[in-house]
């Protein structure tokens, strides 16, 4: 028989007794460190490690004694050590210090050991979850997706594979993938009930699949033996407020703070309780406690705002956006302007929000308002805009021949020469007139650069006639300064595919625009709707990878990913997305 098909030699009674010894130091070991008696471990593991002085497994325990103990670098030492002969590595030295890697803030190093562990150690489950979850964090979403999902249907029974697999659900949130929710942490509660943050954990997977009644019926439950346990009275006052149940909702939350003590997202949930049920002073109240305790949270100072436009102050509502960079609470403040008659603040807050967040709704009310205030420069500005971003979107009474001259003889504002040239020249651009619009644009820009929104329409007219150097230098010269670098980058990206530039263009442009603004997801997205128009769709799912860990937070990369390249994807074995309208490319 040939030897390499031989049976391995069955382990000595000697061998197993050295085993079974080894085993139960290292089971009485666990356990004291899990009673948090420390002292106690590490005098056993000095006694452990002197009758089996290469056991790495105990080694890497006396490491976690000394992690308890704060004792970082003796730790550090006892699993580097495990590494090294005379020991031989165990699947919990490379546990060990991916741990060690991953709490000093490095994914990427924490990612390396779990890998060179799973290169020894292929079908250890531990290593197969840990490097999924760092994959996962450094937004390697195809990989996270398929280690995890792997290392949960191995072993299913496992606590922190259910843990493991339930957060992926939750942080992809896919409608395909949520019902999986419910089961999952079902079964999780079956296996140990007393633990609170599982039972939370249920009822929100409920909450999530439209089952929120089931949720707080969940909750009660477990409030009627524990009814001042802080945790299910905050999470029974939330959903409450979901439920649109406020008064319930605040006096849960009060008697959550009566039990643990006051937080700032209780505040939080206590002012948006206040703000639904039509309550704004107390609601301010509220969100002002909130704010003293995080300052910063942006959160809560946009709900500030939002409560200050339900009390009709917004200007106080003005003072609290300030600082914030959404485009939402603006849009708010613009219609309660409105709404008080002050169309002048409207157009203020209505610009910020288009500047911050171009939408068609925002652009169409602000052509209302410029045109009744008769500003012309800003009116032709934004209708320019609204021709670059949204051009279906333009309604057509904003184009009429009449609104077009109104400005020649309908003023309220003076206009410098350059002004006057630009909106002749756009004028006429609406009219339909575009090569008489073309040489008046050429005039304003260079009597003035009043708006960058010139350089645009020079450049979407110069593609019109097919001269498509002349169009990039008009883009060319916005590039460093422009508000709008992604759509930018894709209109660059359209003239010089269509003017049969390589791909590799396309990327050396992507490479400017990342020299000059900070990455942005639509970059990616735009260079990626160009690979799988052109020859180029091999390169396609490489560029959404790159994507996903450049913004590992951006999950809708990932969605995009599964969509155009499911065999990627890690979803091996699973049904494409169902019921979800198809992912756009663009931008």
């Amino acid at each position: 028989m040939n030897k390499d098909h031989m049976a391995s030699p069955a382990p000595m009674p000697s061998e197993l007794d050295a085993k079974s010894r080894e085993n139960s130091y290292i089971t009485r070991v666990e356990t004291l460190l899990g009673e948090e008696k420390t002292s106690a471990a590490l005098d056993l593991l000095e006694e452990g490690l002197r009758l089996f002085p290469v056991s790495s497994t105990l080694l890497v325990l006396q490491g976690k004694a000394f992690e308890s103990m704060r004792q970082w670098e003796k730790a550090e030492g006892c699993y580097w050590r495990s590494l090294k002969e005379p020991f031989s590595p165990v699947p919990e030295s490379f546990l060990s210090l991916a741990q060690v890697r991953h709490f000093s803030g490095e994914p990427e190093k924490a990612l390396w050991f779990l890998e060179e562990g799973l290169s020894l150690f292929p079908e250890n489950n531990d290593l197969l979850r840990e490097a999924g979850i760092q994959n996962g964090l450094l937004g390697q979403w195809w990989l996270a997706f398929g280690r995890i999902r792997k290392a949960f249907v191995d072993q299913p029974s496992k606590t922190q594979n259910m843990l493991a697999y339930g957060a992926l659900l939750e942080r992809l949130s896919f409608p395909d993938i949520l019902p999986e929710l419910i089961p999952l942490y079902e079964k999780l509660v079956e296996q140990d009930p007393a633990v609170t943050e599982h039972q939370i954990l249920y009822a929100r997977a409920l909450e999530r699949n439209n089952q929120i009644r089931k949720a707080i019926k969940h909750v009660r439950t477990l409030l009627k033996t524990n009814p001042k346990n802080p945790v299910l009275l905050k999470e029974i006052g939330r959903l409450l407020l979901n439920l649109n149940e406020h008064t319930r909702s605040i006096d849960s939350l009060r008697l959550s703070m009566e039990s643990a003590g006051e937080s700032a997202e209780t505040h939080y949930f206590i002012a948006m309780a206040y703000k639904a049920s039509g309550k704004p002073l107390a609601g301010i109240e509220a969100i002002k406690r909130a704010l003293s305790i995080e300052p910063d949270n942006p959160e809560y100072q946009t709900l500030l705002g939002l409560l200050y436009i339900d009390l009709g102050e917004p200007d106080k509502a003005f003072t609290a956006f300030q600082s914030l960079e959404e485009a939402f609470p603006f849009r708010s403040l613009g219609d309660l302007y409105l709404r008080k008659k002050s169309s002048n603040k409207a157009i203020t807050a209505y610009m910020t929000a288009f500047e911050k967040d171009p939408d068609p709704r925002t652009g169409l009310l602000l052509l209302k308002l410029l045109s009744s205030r008769k500003d012309w420069f800003l009116f032709f500005e934004t209708l320019a805009w609204m021709e670059i971003l949204f051009p279906e979107k333009i309604e057509k009474k904003f184009l009429t021949d009449k609104l077009l001259s109104r400005w020649q003889e309908d003023q309220d504002f003076p206009l410098t020469p350059a002004e006057s040239l630009a909106i002749r020249a756009l004028s006429l651009y609406f009219a339909g007139n575009r090569e008489a619009a073309f040489p008046l644009l050429e005039q304003a820009v260079l009597a003035d650069p009043l708006s960058e929104v010139l350089y645009w329409m020079l450049g979407l007219l110069e593609e019109e006639r097919g001269n498509k150097e002349a169009a990039l230098t008009w883009y060319g010269r916005i590039l460093h300064s422009t508000r709008e670098p992604v759509t930018l980058f894709h209109t660059m990206a359209r003239v010089r595919t269509r003017g049969g530039d390589s791909f590799a263009t396309l990327e050396q442009m992507l490479e400017s625009f990342l020299a000059q603004y900070p990455s942005r997801p639509g970059f990616y997205r735009v260079l990626h709707e160009w690979a799988i128009r052109t020859e180029n769709r091999h390169r396609a799912p490489e560029i959404l990878m790159k994507a996903m860990t450049v913004h590992p937070n951006d999950v809708s990369l990932y969605e995009l990913f599964c969509h155009y390249h499911p065999d990627h994807s890690g979803r091996d074995g699973l049904p494409p997305f169902s019921g979800q309208k198809r992912v756009s490319p663009a931008v």
